[in-house]
């Protein structure tokens, strides 16, 4: 599965998260709200009915399997309450890692993991930083800050609206554009639905 697609597909985890909240607090969501999830629904059906080939099942399943996890993860940190985001942030990304990395070793080998820490040039560890710095302790700890304190079916308040509403079209861009990854005919209209109803929802 192409990156851009995944980056669209895991944010199922909205549908998930909601779900979740549901299904254990409780929680109901409003109708307009209904209606923009079936809105976004749509627009990811259609986005997967006309994927090509690179898209497989078992790509696909992994990817949702990933979304199932952020929910998941989105729904133990709404529980723990009004704690200190950062710090949990923090301790989740270190009991994280140390699965991740035997994972990456079982699955990819010592090669594949340490060769590209040894090329990597300045581009790529910046990359890093504002992946570790940027999106996972800034990003993540605005995030669970929001969770802990609004319904699930708002935990995209309006400000997240703005730059967290469209996280999977900016993937898709970059790779047309860095990695020349060819633009299908009817993505844009297909991002669309998906944004729209993500907004509609905050």
């Amino acid at each position: 599965i192409r990156p851009g697609l995944a980056s669209l597909v895991i944010q199922t985890q909205a549908f998930f998260t909601i779900g979740f909240a549901m299904l254990l607090a409780g929680e109901r969501i409003r109708g307009f709200q209904v209606a923009a999830l079936v809105l976004a629904g749509a627009g990811l059906v259609w986005l997967l009915a006309h994927a090509d080939a690179s898209a497989t099942p078992l790509g696909l399943a992994l990817v949702l399997f990933a979304a199932l996890s952020w929910a998941g993860g989105n729904t133990a940190q709404r529980a723990a309450g009004p704690v200190n985001a950062l710090s949990f942030v923090v301790w989740s990304s270190v009991f994280s890692a140390p699965p991740l990395f035997a994972l990456a070793l079982v699955m990819e080998g010592w090669p594949a993991v340490s060769q590209p820490i040894v090329q990597a040039d300045a581009g790529a560890w910046a990359a890093v930083l504002w992946q570790s710095v940027g999106n996972t302790l800034v990003g993540y700890a605005v995030w669970g800050w929001l969770l802990a304190r609004h319904p699930a079916a708002l935990y995209r308040p309006r400000v997240a609206s703005i730059g967290g509403a469209c996280p999977g079209k900016v993937p898709v861009l970059l790779g047309i554009v860095l990695v020349e990854v060819a633009a299908e005919e009817g993505l844009e209209l297909r991002i669309r639905l998906l944004v729209r109803g993500e907004v509609l929802v905050a």
